[in-house]
């Protein structure tokens, strides 16, 4: 909505031997700050509407998606969208989220199309294979995100010894 920003307070917990990520939400009309998430572990957020916002966090001690809004606080996710940490893009046309999964132990990575709503189930859409050389810094996230008309989701793709685009359409 170009009025609020969410910038991440990182912190090295040297007693815990463990880094610490503090979402800061910051409203550019009112100047008013708030800590959205006070226990450490936060990761990839994006923005639902000017009011809601998705990200990957620990919820009573269980890491899960969980949409913020100021009236209600963090509410869990289940069934809707992926139980593993991943790049969110949420798809307003058809309020759903696009969303990756990290390589799993065969270097298989996937991409799903969660929901908002609890009742929906998510759906593998695609599956691609990260080349088992490609670990740590040199590995590929799909990092998917969406086209302006929300008719693309385009994605990173390591490729032997490059990376390239992938494009899906979205039906």
């Amino acid at each position: 909505c170009g009025k609020k920003i969410i910038t991440i307070f990182h912190f090295e917990d040297k007693m815990l031997d463990k880094r610490m990520v503090y979402p800061v939400l910051i409203n550019l009309e009112t100047k008013k700050i708030d800590l959205l998430h006070n226990n450490g572990y936060f990761s990839h957020h994006t923005f639902i509407d000017e009011n809601r916002i998705l990200a990957y966090l620990k919820v009573n001690d269980e890491s899960c998606f969980a949409v913020w809004s100021k009236n209600i606080g963090w509410e869990k996710i289940k069934d809707s969208m992926p139980k593993l940490d991943g790049h969110p893009t949420y798809i307003k046309t058809i309020d759903k989220i696009v969303v990756d999964s990290y390589p799993n132990r065969l270097g298989v990575m996937s991409l799903y199309l969660g929901s908002l709503n609890q009742s929906e189930k998510i759906e593998r859409i695609a599956s691609i294979i990260n080349d088992p050389q490609y670990k740590g810094a040199n590995r590929c996230d799909l990092h998917p995100r969406v086209s302006l008309k929300n008719n693309l989701i385009v994605c990173d793709l390591p490729e032997k010894n490059t990376r390239k685009i992938l494009i899906i359409e979205n039906d």
